[in-house]
C-alpha cells in the first residue's frame, strides 16, 4: 500500500503538532497544556480515519482525496454555522429593555447573512421589541458603538439576560429579554426590582400583538 499525501493525513498532522507544541513549549499559555492534551487525541483519530479510507480507496488515490475533501469540508461548514451569533445593533442612545418574541405568525424569520457567514444581524428598533416566526436560538450579541468603536457584548459581560413567556390570545410566546445599560453592564440576570418595569414592556408586547 502506497504511502498517499491527503487533506486528511496533512490535518492529521497538523493537529498532533499543534497539540504537542501546546503541551511542551507552552504557546498557548495557562490552559495550553490542557488543551494540547485535548488535540493530541483528535489528530490520532483524523489519522485514524485517513488509514481507514486508504485502505477503501486502496486503488484510487483520487477518490480518497474526493472523500475526504468532501469529509473536512462537511464537517468545517458544520462547525462554522454552530457558531452562529444573533448580533443586535443598537443606536448610540439605546438603553432599556430589548424584548425578542418567537414564533409570531406572519412575521420575518431570523435568518443568516450568507452560507458563509453565520451571523444573524438585526437593528433593535427603538421600542426595543423584535417580533419573528422563528424558533428561539441561542447565542445573543449585543453591538454596541456608543463609543465610537464597535463593541460585541456578552450576556453578563454587557448587558442583563433572561428567558421568559408571554401569553396572549391563547398562545404562548417564548421571549429573549435583554436589559442594557452603560452603569449596570456587569450584571449577569435581570433583578426582581425590575420587575414593574419588565411587566409595562410586556403589556406592551401584547398590545402590538393584538393589533
Amino acid at each position: 500500500m502506497k504511502f498517499r499525501i491527503t487533506p486528511l493525513l496533512i490535518v492529521s498532522i497538523g493537529i498532533i503538532i499543534y497539540g504537542l507544541l501546546l503541551i511542551f513549549a507552552g504557546i498557548g499559555g495557562n490552559m495550553g497544556p490542557m488543551f494540547g492534551f485535548m488535540f493530541v487525541p483528535v489528530g490520532v483519530l483524523v489519522l485514524i480515519i485517513y488509514f481507514i479510507l486508504r485502505g477503501i480507496f486502496r486503488a484510487s488515490f483520487w477518490r480518497q482525496f474526493l472523500i475526504e475533501s468532501i469529509l473536512l469540508g462537511v464537517i468545517s461548514l458544520s462547525y462554522y454555522r454552530v457558531h452562529e451569533r444573533i448580533l443586535l445593533h443598537i443606536t448610540p442612545e439605546f438603553q432599556g429593555y430589548i424584548v425578542l418574541v418567537y414564533g409570531v405568525n406572519n412575521k420575518p424569520e431570523i435568518k443568516n447573512n450568507s452560507l458563509f457567514n453565520p451571523d444573524i444581524d438585526i437593528l433593535v428598533p427603538d421600542n426595543g421589541i423584535i417580533l419573528t416566526s422563528s424558533n428561539r436560538k441561542d447565542n445573543l450579541r449585543l453591538v454596541d458603538k456608543s463609543t465610537g468603536s464597535k463593541k460585541i457584548l456578552k450576556p453578563g459581560y454587557g448587558f442583563s439576560f433572561q428567558w421568559d413567556t408571554l401569553n396572549c390570545a391563547n398562545k404562548e410566546y417564548t421571549l429573549d429579554i435583554i436589559y442594557f445599560a452603560k452603569k449596570r453592564a456587569g450584571r449577569a440576570y435581570i433583578s426582581d426590582s425590575d420587575r414593574a418595569n419588565r411587566i409595562l414592556k410586556k403589556d406592551l408586547i401584547r398590545k402590538i400583538l393584538s393589533e
